[in-house]
């Protein structure tokens, strides 16, 4: 995670890509509509709209980014979606 320094000092962001590849389509909406699910499933969420992470859907490899790292995509990814540690790449 990196952590961005100057005039909100508590603020930080996250991004990740993952390899979508061999996902099924219920998995891939799983990351697509995270925020609204995690909320059903009351899942490590607030209902503040932070917590939602972008989306960036390429063909083979997905970028997900947020500016306000409230909601751990990470455990989502591998808790909830299933999707394997390997496939998941952390930006710094």
């Amino acid at each position: 995670m990196k952590t961005r320094q100057g005039f909100v000092s508590n603020s930080s962001s996250s991004s990740f890509i993952v390899d979508v590849r061999g996902l099924s389509c219920d998995q891939k909406e799983m990351i697509v509509d995270h925020f609204r699910l995690a909320q059903e499933k009351s899942w490590g969420i607030t209902n503040s709209i932070e917590d939602e992470w972008t989306v960036d859907q390429k063909k083979d490899f997905w970028h997900l980014s947020t500016w306000m790292d409230n909601f751990d995509m990470h455990a989502w990814l591998t808790d909830m979606v299933g999707v394997l540690e390997e496939k998941i790449e952390v930006i710094e």
